[in-house]
């Protein structure tokens, strides 16, 4: 039997690989393992979880998250906070899922004019 050579996805399909692999990863967490993997130093880019009596509060995402934290000391009630390190390109993309996943009381709905983006967990 002949084996057919692999022919090279292309960057969109790329893109909806990895996407599709952040879902995988997305669908494992729970609200435990996202506060046990709580980092001390955020990284510069990527999502934060703002965490209240050990519950997720709000989800946000920023290019510089040690900076957007502080934004948020004075005017959010949060005990702690932990940041998933993430790349610019998906910001949006995680946030979205993340946002979806675990339904914090602080995150308001979209509003009508922003593109939403249709998955299932």
């Amino acid at each position: 039997m002949k084996r057919r050579a692999e022919i090279p996805l292309t960057e969109s399909e790329q893109r909806i690989k990895r996407g599709n692999e952040i879902l995988r990863e997305i669908k494992r967490l729970d609200t435990d393992e996202v506060v046990r993997n709580s980092t001390p130093i955020p990284p510069k880019c990527g999502i934060y979880f703002l965490l209240k009596a050990g519950r997720i509060i709000y989800i946000g995402k920023s290019t510089n998250v040690l900076s957007r934290l502080g934004q948020h000391a004075n005017s959010v009630d949060f005990d702690t906070f932990t940041v998933a390190e993430c790349d610019i390109e998906v910001l949006d993309f995680v946030e979205n899922v993340m946002i979806a996943k675990f339904k914090p009381e602080l995150n308001k709905k979209l509003k009508d004019n922003d593109t939403v983006l249709r998955f299932t967990l």
